[in-house]
């Protein structure tokens, strides 16, 4: 996104991200617009807030666009709105009803009572949070890609279930649990009017397996289809079957297939192997089953003869992998390469890069320094002994595929050095961040071990993920601890030990699966999946492993329960362990809501002592609590 945009410009877009129910989105870009100067946007700000139940920020905004523009018909009601779901008073404690406010807003601006009507209700039912938006705007917004997929995501699903058909087809998918079932023609058709959910598929991993159940027998309908197919028939709905090819893509081919479909895969494959002309219908079918560019003969399609949908669907896979592998070759290797277990799990990423993602989380945008960032924003923190500075050289060790060096783009003044052990791996980062118009970031291939041999040293070192990966953690936290100025700072995560213990049985048993499943790694982590799915239906306590997208990839479900090198540890034993590498602890980093809450009503921490020892407790008591990793921040002190 362009700083430098006006902010009526923002605003608008700000009122189009409302419209397609990104509310998060929306309230980001008001926020922007209002720094700019204009405050009518704190009247979407306000409705969006309202719409996602934060009703105490929404009366604020309401009332704030009141105060500053009486002329702003919605602010009144909207400050009415919210009312209605808070107890406020006014300065002598009198009560501000809802009744009172909307009667003063009918005063002031008569003509937008009606337009507001539908925000007046039972204060005991939420809102019809999604009922404003259009299917249109909604498919309009996925597609300019000014935010994620995944901001729209329930916006998509409740404008999806207004279809009768589509809530039915829902409801039959849910009940077939692991059975594979074809969806007929009618419901191919359904599936073709829901706009919005076939762009999703295009650009987002799927993470619902009610869903997953619907993509899968959909692609047994065209598989079917294409058997049986008359000379020249065209192929019913082909945004349905590039929305199928495209999810399958993106997750990996780890959905479930029949030996039928098997077959039919492989046929295919041998045709194009040997030099076969396959058209736009079974090209799409063939890559809803494999990787085109694993596939020999990929590079020698005719694509004269293909039309548009097919060709979309080359660019998406054959021609993005030829891209990353002309990228690879000039990322220089800076460190001596690894043996013994560094070199397994290099191995292990340069098959299966992870994660594997097209788009950020939100617009980072570079108006603050990490000292401000960290100063206005975490109070949980202890003060370092100086500031980190301007510029701010930054290092990313295993930076993987490039979605840790995201939140470093938000630091104004930083120059970012992205290392990783993966050549694939960073490949894929430095394509990713150069089409999205990062095209400033240093990108070197080595062994975090040897990264003294790089010759350099940063401000700021992040490494997400990567210390419990190493057969010894220790000598990891050393080598970076080396790179790291006096004064610098290092935030460093890792696997939580109590949490991975309680994975522990279902990452025995995925292993165990994997080891007597015959044939490709896809294969293997599709039956231990399946044996997964198959535990949770039958009672099993995995919910939680079901959250986010790690079960509906390959790669990911290979990050999260094949591993092969995992050393977790405790909060103490990771705050005790930096420490004796010169790295003082200044307090936990939030990697969930729940760990933010409390942060947020524990203040700063006194005695950083008492801190870890509590943090440690927590995590005994509720592993659960950091399944997304403990996350410390360090100063060097010597």
């Amino acid at each position: 996104m362009n700083d430098a945009i006006e902010p009526t410009t923002l605003a608008a877009q700000a009122e189009t991200e409302f419209m397609a129910g990104n509310f998060a989105g929306a309230v980001l870009l008001a926020d922007r617009a209002r720094a700019a100067g204009d405050d009518a946007a704190l009247v979407t700000r306000a409705h969006a807030l309202l719409l996602s139940g934060d009703y105490g920020g929404a009366a604020q905004s309401a009332f704030t666009a009141q105060h500053l523009d009486p002329t702003l018909s919605a602010a009144p009601y909207l400050l009415a709105a919210a009312a209605g779901r808070l107890q406020l008073a006014d300065a002598s404690g009198a009560p501000i009803t809802q009744e009172g406010l909307l009667a003063e807003a009918r005063r002031l601006h008569p003509e937008a009572y009606a337009r507001h009507a539908h925000l007046y209700g039972p204060t005991d039912r939420p809102f019809d949070a999604y009922g404003h938006v259009d299917g249109v705007a909604l498919e309009r917004a996925l597609r300019q890609g000014r935010f994620r997929a995944e901001d729209y995501y329930q916006a998509i699903a409740a404008v999806a279930r207004r279809d009768a058909d589509w809530a039915a087809l829902l409801k039959r998918a849910g009940a077939t649990a692991l059975t594979p079932f074809t969806l007929t023609p009618a419901e191919i058709e359904t599936m073709g009017r829901q706009g919005p959910w076939l762009v999703y598929w295009t650009m987002q991993v799927n993470t619902d397996l009610v869903i997953e159940a619907i993509l899968g027998a959909a692609r047994r309908y065209y598989a079917g289809w294409l058997v049986q197919r008359a000379p020249a028939a065209a192929v019913p709905y082909p945004q349905v079957l590039l929305a199928i090819a495209s999810q399958s893509y993106l997750n990996e081919f780890i959905g479930e297939e029949t030996g039928t479909e098997t077959a039919l895969a492989d046929r295919l494959a041998e045709r194009l192997a040997n030099g076969d002309r396959l058209d736009d219908a079974e090209l799409l079918v063939l890559g809803s089953y494999r990787d085109l560019g694993g596939i020999a003969g990929a590079d020698r399609i005719d694509r004269a003869a293909l039309g548009p949908t097919a060709l979309q669907f080359l660019a998406m896979t054959i021609d993005d992998a030829a891209d990353r592998q002309r990228i690879a070759k000039d990322i220089a290797t800076v460190t001596r390469l690894p043996a013994g277990a560094s070199q397994e799990v290099r191995a292990f990423y340069e098959a299966t890069p992870y994660p594997r993602w097209h788009q950020f989380a939100r617009p980072p945008t570079a108006d603050r320094s990490f000292d401000e960032i960290i100063a206005a924003d975490a109070a949980y923190l202890l003060p370092g002994s100086q500031p980190v500075g301007e510029p701010t050289e930054v290092l990313v060790a295993g930076c993987g595929t490039g979605s840790a060096i995201v939140p470093v783009l938000s630091y104004r003044g930083a120059r970012i050095t992205a290392f990783d052990l993966s050549l694939t791996s960073l490949a894929y980062a430095r394509q990713r961040l150069t089409a999205l118009g990062h095209d400033e970031i240093r990108y070197v291939h080595g062994d975090l071990l040897a990264i003294a041999d790089m010759g350099a040293r940063f401000d700021l070192v992040e490494c997400t993920g990567v210390l419990h990966h190493l057969d010894d953690p220790w000598p990891g936290v050393a080598a970076l601890a080396g790179v790291l100025k006096t004064g610098g700072r290092a935030m460093l995560s890792v696997y939580s030990r109590p949490f991975r213990q309680m994975m522990a049985p279902f990452m025995e048993a995925s292993r165990k699966m994997v080891a007597q499943t015959p044939g490709t790694v896809t294969a293997k982590v599709r039956a231990a999946r399946r044996d997964l799915i198959r535990q949770r239906l039958a009672g099993a306590q995995s919910g939680f492993l079901f959250k986010g997208s790690d079960l509906f990839t390959t790669s990911g479900f290979r990050d999260l329960l094949l591993h092969p090198v995992e050393r977790p540890m405790t909060v103490t034993e990771f705050a005790q362990g930096c420490a004796r590498h010169g790295l003082k602890c200044l307090g936990l980093m939030p990697t969930n809501a729940d760990q933010a809450r409390l942060l947020a009503e524990r203040g700063r921490p006194a005695d950083m002592a008492a801190e870890i020892a509590f943090w440690s407790q927590a995590e005994a008591q509720q592993p659960l609590l950091f399944s997304t990793m403990i996350c410390l921040l360090f100063e060097k002190v010597g």
